[in-house]
């Protein structure tokens, strides 16, 4: 994320699957004998759940899945204001397992937990998230504007220890940029506190 707090595509997927993989080890934890996070695809969860080895070509992979009733709990994970494209794919999850004869539900037992750490390099984001509906589950990410202000600072400092270095380098050579380095960090410390 840029020091303004503006997020690129690319922020927002790798936010996103850190969101999928914090919700699906917490999901997994409560019961790791019948519950599936998205790492595993429906072919191999039908195939434990039938002990069979070989013979099922599922890739769909539902975001979780707990196995312990009669009747499957499926959720999907999206972004906030995601509810049809999170109904549709929960939809197609729950067709595929009718064709192997299991019934498939929208889960309404699991409860996400409501906020979620931000990823590392993130950590002016606060995730929240929350069940919204049978087997929808949604997240929002939001800037902190005080630690978006944090952000630019820190730009702005790193900036200028790198100007210093720059300006080291090309005066006294490599020999002296261990030193430089150790006075900015020392100095920036000393601001700090």
């Amino acid at each position: 994320m840029d020091p303004s707090g503006l997020m690129s595509l690319l922020d927002y997927a790798l936010i996103g699957s850190w969101v999928h993989e914090y919700i699906g080890r917490h999901f997994v934890s409560g019961d790791p004998q019948h519950r599936f996070s998205n790492s595993a695809s429906i072919g191999f969860i039908i195939m434990d759940y039938l002990n069979i080895d070989e013979g099922i070509n599922e890739l769909l992979r539902p975001d979780l899945v707990d196995t312990k009733e009669a009747i499957w709990d499926l959720y999907e994970i999206k972004p906030a204001g995601s509810v049809y494209p999170a109904a549709k794919q929960l939809g197609r999850y729950i067709d595929r397992l009718n064709l192997y004869g299991i019934d498939g539900w929208p889960g309404i037992s699991y409860i996400p937990p409501a906020t979620i750490p931000p990823p590392p390099f993130y950590w002016n984001l606060r995730i929240n998230a929350w069940l919204d509906g049978p087997g929808i589950i949604l997240y929002s990410i939001r800037g902190d504007a005080e630690n978006q202000a944090v952000n630019i600072v820190a730009a702005t400092q790193i900036i200028r220890i790198l100007s210093q270095l720059s300006s080291s380098i090309s005066q006294a050579g490599m020999a002296d940029v261990q030193a430089t380095i150790e006075v900015a960090c020392m100095e920036e410390f000393a601001l700090a506190i």
